[in-house]
């Protein structure tokens, strides 16, 4: 029992770690990276350790509990590692920085906001800034830092 109740804590302790790391870098690159896609699968891996492994008695461990944990630890496994094999190389913030100084403009805080290009299957931040007066906005591209102004139509 005491070893069930230790087991049933760690994975829960995993998963909780795993969800609140997800969610704040879910705010740092403004949901780029399938953060919401981690966090299902996360939690359906948390319920259903903590479900199989609850219910377990030693008489009952079949091939299907087996299968059911060993997928349930590879997603706990795995989401952080392709967390950051994809993660973007710029942050939302260290885009707005890598703008400001190249463009000598001043950002607007308060605008976090990314836009998909179905065509090329990424994200792009978006970054709004003043400059002499005049509100402008930057398509920045998070994973190569590359840069150009969005034209609004008259």
């Amino acid at each position: 029992m005491r070893k069930k109740l230790a087991i049933i804590l760690f994975v829960m302790g995993v998963c909780i770690i795993e969800l609140v790391y997800f969610m704040t870098q879910a705010k740092k690159y403004v949901s780029l990276a399938p953060i919401s896609v981690h966090v299902v699968l996360l939690t359906m891996a948390g319920i259903i350790i903590f479900k199989e492994i609850s219910n377990l008695d030693q008489k009952a461990i079949t091939s299907h509990f087996v299968k059911k944990i060993g997928l349930s630890m590879f997603i706990l496994i795995f989401l952080p590692i392709s967390f950051f094999m994809t993660k973007p190389e710029y942050s939302f913030v260290q885009a707005q920085k890598e703008v400001a100084d190249n463009e000598f403009v001043t950002i607007v805080h308060n605008n976090r906001k990314s836009i998909e290009d179905k065509d090329e299957g990424i994200r792009f931040y978006v970054i709004t800034c003043t400059k002499d007066g005049e509100t402008i906005s930057f398509l920045f591209n998070p994973y190569d830092g590359s840069y150009e102004e969005l034209q609004t139509n008259p």
